[in-house]
């Protein structure tokens, strides 16, 4: 129903008279007192209220204003007045006896009164847009932003509206100041995309394909990822909202002494510089929780590399002396490394035969030889890494060694 249908069926049903009650919108906070904490959870347990009240109707601003006779009565006086000036400046530019520029000022007159009804039915879309607003509300909101949520969705706000040539302005109760509903101030909500993307990239961190990246590598992207989301028009939320379980402003502001976080809050939306540092410590910190996290992976990525590697068996092929081949066995990597590991003795592996000796002093040797074992080859390690990395590079501690 336009606002002019609307204007009609009011004049015809106008509830009560005189100027309805003055609301003033600052009492809303002062009646909660208390400390902030406390103003804080009944700012909070209102806004609720009122807009599950509100969700139960989902009545438009427009359809609210006329369902409270308070209210009605208030824009029902203000239409009723706009429609005798209509009306005189129909008069005045339609009359048979009125010459070309009073028709003209009559002309004016009509168009400055569609031009405030248009403003009006702009202000009472502004609004609808605030109250039908998807999503959860930000732990970024100041207290005082809350209260204004919770004013706009209460019945109060309607009979404070206060309709005047370029609009409908309502007392904000924030700041105690008359605003145009179109210049209301919606809260910021919960940047759930934002936050998801932040999550992917902290996860993406600990993936096992960052466990093959520098460390270099994966701060840059950090970085990188960090950039990007500061950008968002809702980055605030990012800042004290949990992002897989990173909490920048219960983790890096905490309040001390006089200063609480609603007053960081309020820091953050009117101090340039302090808001611009802000930033810079959120994106350090989101690169260094995103390098925890790599860091772990890298840990458990060794701890499973080693496990493997003791799980895995790899074959040995067995011959005798004259060279005949025998068969093999499956042999773990801990067991291939215990056949070198000894002081004293020789084993046969493949088609060579190694003869190990420990010197006084506890040096060993590991020297190589045919598959008979009394002809040299000329092969002598004197290190067990070493001839690991030659004959069985899986059961080396270190090796530049291709593993099969």
């Amino acid at each position: 129903m336009s606002l002019k249908e609307s204007a009609r069926r009011l004049f015809q049903a106008r509830a009560g008279g005189g100027d309805p009650k003055k609301r003033v919108a600052t009492q809303y906070i002062q009646q909660l007192g208390g400390s902030v904490q406390k103003m804080a959870s009944n700012v909070a347990a209102s806004q609720e209220e009122f807009k599950q009240d509100w969700a139960k109707k989902r009545q438009s601003t427009l359809d609210q204003t006329k369902g409270d006779p308070e209210a009605r009565a208030k824009l029902a006086e203000q239409l009723d007045a706009m429609k005798r000036e209509y009306d005189v400046a129909v008069r005045k530019s339609t009359g048979p006896f009125r010459g070309r520029e009073a028709k003209q000022e009559g002309a004016n007159e009509i168009a400055g009164i569609n031009s405030r009804i248009q403003a009006f039915q702009d202000d009472f879309k502004a609004m609808d847009g605030i109250l039908a607003q998807q999503g959860t509300p930000s732990e970024a909101n100041t207290i005082g932003a809350n209260a204004d949520n919770a004013f706009a969705y209460s019945p109060l706000s309607n009979k404070d509206f206060d309709y005047r040539e370029d609009g409908i302005y309502v007392t904000q109760p924030s700041t105690g100041e008359k605003v145009r509903l179109s210049d209301y101030e919606a809260p910021i909500m919960r940047d759930d995309v934002g936050i998801a993307q932040a999550n992917a990239g902290l996860l993406d961190a600990s993936s096992k394909a960052m466990s093959n990246q520098s460390e270099e590598y994966v701060s840059g992207r950090l970085s990188n990822d960090a950039a990007t989301l500061i950008k968002r028009p809702n980055f605030k939320s990012l800042i004290f909202d949990d992002i897989e379980g990173f909490n920048f402003a219960k983790d890096f502001l905490a309040p001390s002494g006089d200063v609480t976080l609603n007053d960081l809050k309020e820091d953050y939306d009117k101090d340039p510089t302090f808001r611009a540092a802000v930033q810079d410590s959120w994106k350090r910190a989101y690169v260094n929780a995103g390098l925890e996290k790599w860091q772990e992976n890298q840990e458990v990525e060794e701890v499973r590399g080693e496990e493997v590697k003791k799980e895995r068996t790899y074959p040995v092929y067995n011959y005798n002396k004259q060279g005949t081949y025998l068969g093999s066995s499956q042999q773990t990597a801990e067991d291939v490394r215990s056949m070198f590991d000894i002081d004293n003795g020789d084993f046969s592996f493949g088609k060579s035969n190694i003869a190990v000796a420990t010197n006084k002093r506890g040096e060993k040797t590991w020297s190589v030889r045919d598959i008979t074992g009394t002809q040299a080859s000329g092969q002598v390690f004197n290190n067990l890494e070493d001839v690991l990395d030659q004959f069985a590079p899986y059961a080396a501690r270190k090796t530049t060694t291709k593993l099969p």
